[in-house]
């Protein structure tokens, strides 16, 4: 259904669009402007998305039916999260491609990841640890703020989408304790640059403007 809509209403701009074509193991770690991002994401990509969700979408009876069955699984932002990263290993290591937004949630403005604002480094410590052979693809979206709007959704007034796909971060072999933490810390500085690194290139590449995005 998605995917029928996104063929009908949607226009996008994509630059790289063969990194999203990645098999699992792999992680998806995809910038955060809007909850419409996960559905951009999953019909632009032929592998089966396991999304990393808020657990307050769990809530209600209705979303937590559809969730459930449709490929994502429930992260507390305010919580114990062990399980929820050991349930990630698991899916990588049966090869499976895992969604994460390292933002936590949507984040605009000055917040953005793609303007330098801050990222969680759960992405770099599933990737750290399950070192099967994995390849984190960095991904941003931008755009789809707009869609949570009527006017686009009209005929002949397509929305617009705009994805840049980055180039796959490798995590290094497991180090010793002490230095994981280091490690994880140099591989998300690598992830925040990738997506500031993105969001220009679409700027400069693309009909993209800074004043289109929240």
């Amino acid at each position: 259904m998605v995917r029928f809509i996104n063929h009908q209403c949607l226009r996008s701009r994509k630059l790289h669009p063969e990194r999203l074509q990645t098999s699992g193991p792999a992680i998806l770690a995809v910038t955060h402007l809007s909850h419409l991002d996960p559905f951009v994401v999953s019909v632009n990509t032929k592998s089966a998305i396991h999304w990393m969700t808020r657990l307050e979408f769990y809530r209600n009876r209705p979303a937590r039916f559809l969730l459930a069955n449709n490929l994502t699984f429930p992260v507390n932002r305010r919580g114990n999260c062990l399980g929820t990263m050991r349930y990630a290993l698991k899916l990588l290591q049966a090869g499976e491609v895992v969604g994460i937004f390292p933002e936590g949630g949507v984040a605009v403005g000055d917040k953005a990841a793609i303007r330098g604002g801050p990222i969680k480094l759960g992405a770099c410590f599933i990737a750290q640890y399950a070192q099967a052979p994995i390849t984190p693809v960095v991904v941003v979206v931008v755009g789809t703020h707009k869609l949570n709007c009527v006017p686009p959704w009209l005929p002949h007034r397509r929305g617009h989408i705009w994805i840049a796909a980055g180039a796959p971060i490798l995590p290094k072999a497991l180090p010793p304790w002490r230095e994981r933490r280091q490690q994880r810390q140099a591989m998300g500085q690598q992830l925040s640059e990738a997506f500031q690194h993105g969001y220009q290139e679409l700027l400069e590449q693309t009909d993209l403007r800074e004043e289109d995005v929240p």
